[in-house]
């Protein structure tokens, strides 16, 4: 039992119950990325949980908007929660791609809860979280920043913690989205709680003939059909863009480009050589 002292007294936080019992859904929901969409043979299931990787600036958070922006657009209700960001900041962010989010908030299609949390908010951040949840009843669940929460939480509390955010999706229906910072090169199974994941998607960037170039690929996707090929990405006016296949990748991996630490970190991981044991910054 955890508790806070507050203005008007002692707020005390039960622990957070278990959800109801899972259930199987067919149903697709789109990511907001038509190529993604594509090679996921129509989008995740409803109900799932997707995680999506990468380093600094390879593009995680816009995706989680577009995520949003495709959802709230399609008149589901959708709660973004960002443990990284202020909602000003996200709207400004959506704003540089001409997603209008403040429309979306006002006709209750978006909201967002920003948290920047310690190891004494856990409990009281996770409370708030839920009674959001069960209030505004969304369709679509964005957790962006699990890295920023990692840090505050011991092993097993950050376990059990994605064990309900996975859990939360499948009894209730809710299609959820969650983002995490991986260092250089690291793989998607070296992030542990990735396991819990239905679908992992996997965001890279390579410097290749003098340019930064970025690329994805889908680690897996639970029960679907996927394009398994690692394909080129850019983040345009429009927002991510999915690509072509990389025609030079053999180029890339076998040591025709110039061979910065960036390239070597990006070669080793979908060689298959994780680079830490965590995968995490430090």
């Amino acid at each position: 039992m955890k508790y806070d002292i507050a203005d008007d007294g002692i707020v005390v936080y039960p622990p957070l119950a278990p959800y109801a019992t899972e259930k199987v859904y067919n149903e697709r929901v789109s990511t907001g990325i038509d190529g993604l969409d594509r090679m996921l043979s129509g989008g995740v299931y409803k109900g799932s949980t997707m995680l999506v990787m990468g380093e600094s600036g390879t593009g995680k958070t816009t995706s989680a908007l577009q995520f949003l922006v495709r959802g709230a657009t399609s008149n589901d209700k959708v709660l973004f929660v960002s443990y990284e960001e202020s909602p000003e900041e996200l709207i400004r962010q959506g704003r540089s791609f001409g997603w209008k989010l403040e429309e979306l908030i006002e006709k209750r299609l978006a909201r967002f809860a920003c948290y920047f949390p310690d190891p004494g908010s856990i409990q009281r951040v996770f409370s708030e979280t839920r009674r959001i949840i069960e209030e505004y009843r969304p369709s679509r669940l964005i957790v962006d920043g699990l890295t920023s929460l990692e840090r505050v939480m011991d092993e097993d509390e950050f376990f059990q913690v994605i064990r309900r955010l996975t859990t939360l999706g499948k009894s209730t229906g809710i299609t959820c989205l969650a983002t995490a910072r991986t260092s250089e090169g690291a793989l998607p199974s070296d992030f542990w709680v990735s396991s819990l994941a239905d679908v992992i998607l996997s965001l890279r960037q390579v410097e290749s003939q003098s340019a930064l170039r970025r690329a994805l690929v889908i680690f897996k996707a639970r029960g679907s059909a996927i394009d398994p090929s690692i394909r080129e990405f850019e983040i345009s006016q429009r927002g991510v863009v999915v690509e072509d296949k990389f025609t030079d990748l053999d180029q890339i991996l076998g040591g025709s480009a110039r061979k910065s630490a960036r390239v070597e970190g990006w070669s080793d991981a979908f060689a298959g050589k994780p680079k830490s044991k965590t995968g995490m910054p430090g």
